[in-house]
């Protein structure tokens, strides 16, 4: 028997191909002096630096982004209080937090930490300028002080730090996660902490970029403009695969201030598309402003037939029948990646049907529920499929 499916399509064929435009949302996917997540992005207004000698000490409960384990503390939970932690607050039961600060001198430096563990074994590793991760593993490699329940300081190791903008970040790797007061780079092997360590020294920040994740847009022939961007743009860089970056200025509104959106005239190239944004601190900026996500449009061929699936957005290709992505927060799925199109068929009350379909193959998927073991599913052989631009026959 033969199952059709109908994918709809309010479009008809036409012959030749035109142009017409889209909007593509971007994701943020790396940045320095900038606080961001997938979809929004901010300069950072202070970040720690070195006092008179040249000690960086940064607060761990004062990470610039910071996940807890959802297996022990709510998400939006705060940061718990201790009278004999600095500034009365720690770090616990983290999954990840990252922190960036500035180093005025560049070359080698000595990382202490600040902690408190118990007994048993207790682990976290932190990375230095995306460099080598490093293994904190006291009550297991390392042996624990005579009062771990204490606060106390364990020597990390000797990083390399560049002048400006330095990051860290931290995650948990097993066992414990133990709670962290603080971090100090200190410029000498010869120098320890004593007590709580030196003061937090903060320092105004001027400048930083995020970059976009790189995106194959199918069909495009050229990117007529970029919107959603940071209130403190200055200038919007873009390249193709891995060439030269290309550079524009950012203009201004009436009140001196960067657009949000700014149009572009840049045609088609090889690779990838990718955007770095530059960004610089505002005197007198208004306060509260709203933060947009980033998007671009763009003109591509006619022959990309968009589909609505949810809250999903599809293209589909209608010479090549390859089936693109457009991620809600995301970019769009290379041709060498298609994501697959997912339907759900429900049949008999202990029976599900699943049809997967990929650009060039349909695959069944079976389950029956077992009183015991709950739905077994079972993956039948995949199917070679016949597309045309209304439907998906499998013969």
């Amino acid at each position: 028997m033969k199952r059709t499916l109908l994918i709809a399509i309010a479009l008809g064929i036409v012959a030749t191909c035109h142009a017409r435009e889209t909007r593509i949302p971007l994701r943020y996917t790396d940045g320095e002096g900038v606080r961001r997540d997938l979809a929004f992005a901010s300069l950072i207004e202070q970040m720690p630096a070195p006092d008179a000698d040249g000690l960086i000490a940064i607060e761990a409960e004062a990470a610039l982004r910071h996940q807890f384990n959802p297996d022990v503390r709510r998400r939006d939970a705060g940061m718990p209080e201790d009278p004999d932690a600095v500034g009365g607050e720690y770090l616990p039961d983290s999954v990840y937090a990252s922190y960036e600060f500035i180093a005025d001198q560049p070359g080698d430096y000595w990382l202490w930490a600040r902690v408190r563990t118990g007994e048993g074994h207790w682990r976290f590793r932190d990375v230095v300028n995306r460099t080598v991760w490093w293994f904190f593993d006291e009550g297991g490699r390392d042996e624990a002080p005579e009062n771990p329940d204490e606060w106390h300081w364990v020597f990390r190791r000797k990083v390399s730090l560049r002048e400006g903008v330095n990051t860290m970040q931290i995650t948990d790797y097993g066992y414990e996660f133990p709670l962290i007061d603080r971090f100090v780079f200190a410029p000498s092997e010869d120098w320890t902490p004593e007590g709580a360590g030196p003061e937090v020294v903060m320092r105004e920040n001027a400048e930083g970029w995020v970059e976009t994740v790189p995106i194959d847009i199918p069909g495009l022939q050229s990117v007529v403009a970029i919107g959603g961007l940071p209130h403190e743009s200055k200038q919007v860089q873009w390249r193709f695969g891995e060439g030269e970056w290309q550079a524009l200025g950012v203009p201004t509104d009436q009140n001196g201030w960067p657009v949000r959106s700014m149009d572009l005239d840049i045609p088609d190239a090889e690779g990838a598309l990718q955007f770095r944004i530059a960004l610089e601190a505002l005197e007198n900026a208004p306060v509260d402003i709203l933060s947009f996500p980033p998007n671009v449009t763009v003109e591509v061929d006619d022959r990309l037939v968009e589909l609505l699936s949810g809250n999903a957005r599809l293209l589909l290709d209608r010479e090549t029948a390859d089936l693109f992505v457009l991620a809600g927060r995301g970019a769009v799925v290379s041709p060498s990646e298609p994501a697959p199109l997912f339907s759900i068929d429900f049949k008999l009350p202990v029976e599900r049907r699943k049809v997967r379909v990929d650009p060039n193959s349909v695959t069944e998927i079976i389950a029956e529920n077992d009183e015991n073991r709950g739905w077994l599913w079972n993956e039948q052989e995949p199917r070679e499929v016949v597309t045309a631009p209304q439907s998906v026959e499998v013969a």
